[in-house]
């Protein structure tokens, strides 16, 4: 189980550097002083990888530390045409979550909401704790695109087939995730319960 959560791991990497390359090479034509900034927020996010290698597990915090480091990536890229907020309470801060595991939510956020919310697209990362579940919800404006439909146009299509994945072998069911539009809202909501094994 380890070695199968480590190879899906490993599988939404290699999407967000081939994403992250194409933004900065655009940059690096238009603002060097930009360009260098972003590569310092990769190397950040990057040093994130390294550390977590070896760990299926790490504490919110961490993995919110390095979506905050793709969000200024991202703002670097847009400016004024996209708009982060976090709400994370100190109380869910050290809840164990898997490694990357928000990732594909965040990406799917700002690449789906940039074809479809008027601007600046709006991301809000917000996290609660009810009794033993932990509930993290990504909200982007704009309206539902089907990935599967776009995949081939927009990207590999595979981040949030590994998310289920890696929930599945991990959770065995203890764990809840679903994608919705409310009022020009789109929702990705994942509920986690503490797993036996983090």
């Amino acid at each position: 189980q380890s070695a199968q959560l480590q190879m899906l791991r490993y599988q939404i990497n290699p999407h967000f550097l081939f994403n992250s390359f194409s933004s900065l090479r655009a940059l690096i034509r238009t603002n060097s002083a930009k360009a260098e900034e972003m590569l310092s927020q990769l190397s950040d996010f990057y040093r994130y990888t390294l550390i977590t290698r070896n760990s299926t597990f790490v504490p919110l915090k961490e993995e919110i530390e390095a979506i905050v480091h793709y969000a200024s990536i991202e703002k670097i890229r847009f400016e004024d045409k996209i708009e982060f907020n976090f709400a994370i309470p100190s109380s869910t801060k050290d809840f164990p979550v898997p490694t990357f595991i928000l990732h594909p939510l965040i990406e799917n956020a700002v690449k789906y909401g940039m074809s479809s919310s008027p601007l600046p697209l709006i991301i809000n990362i917000k996290a609660a704790i009810v009794d033993d579940w932990l509930t993290v919800l990504v909200e982007n404006s704009g309206s539902w695109i089907d990935a599967e439909k776009t995949k081939q146009r927009t990207g590999t299509g595979t981040g949030i087939s590994n998310l289920i994945n890696r929930l599945e072998s991990t959770y065995e069911g203890n764990y809840s995730f679903n994608t919705f539009e409310e009022n020009g809202i789109v929702k990705a909501e994942l509920k986690l319960r503490r797993a036996k094994n983090e």
